[in-house]
């Protein structure tokens, strides 16, 4: 909101020693909280909700967003950070007897959230997060056997990092001949690649029985794999998760949505960064989704 002509205005007619920043800062916070948006209705009515975190101020200041997965818009955002309250309060804003599924990435507080404000409810962890997790076990997995290599092949490897991230499927004939190269000079970087891998193939199973068998055994010979990072995966999927992840085979539902309305965000916290208030933010991010 831009008020030229009324900041001008007000600065002429009562003399105030004020810049016409400031004059505009107190104009826009004291607009929005007198003609702050409604919100959707009183309670939203979906059956898939996606929940996500974003920063919306410097120093680790976030806020949980509640996104409708039917209609792909954004129901309401809280800021409280990353926490269960944050997560709860958020949901207040839908009709939690009306949802049955809420895609969460592998954050323990959001869980508790859902399970507690959605009693019809099942938790489904996105896809993406869980193999972004196995990513990330790759990576730790080349970065521990860097210092054990010599130094012709751990610069190889490092060059060639990519190959290892990129799903098999879209790589180049030239690509997996280097790839193929690559897993043979560590045999846990292959292993653990291979269990990424395959990982990926059982999320195209369509066979829920069939899921539910894969995805056991992959956790169990990842359990039995002797590589510790795979290992640490393999029992937090196991102990914490395996229910949650599994709901994706009921439900076919992830946070891509989510995850576009969280850029879309971060485009509107750009365009007029830094907003020194929380309600003008969630003025603009809520106006947006009309």
């Amino acid at each position: 909101m831009d008020y030229p002509t009324i900041k001008r205005y007000l600065a002429r007619k009562y003399e105030l020693n004020l810049s016409l920043s400031t004059i505009h800062r107190l104009l826009k916070e004291f607009l929005v909280k007198k003609f702050d948006l409604p919100p959707f209705s009183p309670k939203v009515a979906c059956k898939y909700t996606g929940l996500d975190e974003f920063s919306y101020a410097k120093g680790h200041c976030y806020a949980v967003a509640l996104i409708n997965l039917d209609k792909g818009k954004i129901i309401d955002i809280v800021a409280g950070g990353k926490t269960t309250a944050a997560a709860m309060a958020v949901l207040n804003s839908c009709d939690t007897s009306l949802v049955q599924a809420s895609c969460i990435d592998m954050w323990k507080p959001f869980k508790i959230a859902c399970y507690k404000k959605l009693p019809n409810a099942d938790v489904v962890v996105d896809k993406f997060h869980v193999i972004s997790q196995l990513n990330q076990c790759v990576e730790d997995v080349r970065k521990r056997i860097s210092f054990e290599l010599e130094a012709p092949q751990s610069v190889y490897i490092y060059q060639n990092r990519f190959l290892l991230l990129k799903g098999k499927e879209r790589l180049s004939i030239i690509q997996r001949t280097k790839l193929a190269s690559l897993l043979l000079i560590n045999e846990e970087l292959s292993k653990t690649y291979n269990f990424k891998e395959l990982l990926r193939s059982i999320y195209e199973i369509t066979d829920t029985e069939q899921a539910y068998s894969e995805l056991w055994k992959w956790i169990k010979d990842a359990q039995s794999s002797h590589i510790p990072e795979l290992v640490q995966i393999a029992n937090s999927f196991d102990q914490e998760w395996f229910t949650e992840i599994f709901n994706y085979w009921h439900y076919r539902i992830s946070n891509g949505v989510t995850e576009g309305k969280i850029n879309k965000i971060r485009v509107i916290q750009r365009k007029a960064y830094p907003y020194r208030n929380f309600s003008s933010l969630r003025y603009q991010i809520l106006k947006s989704e009309l």
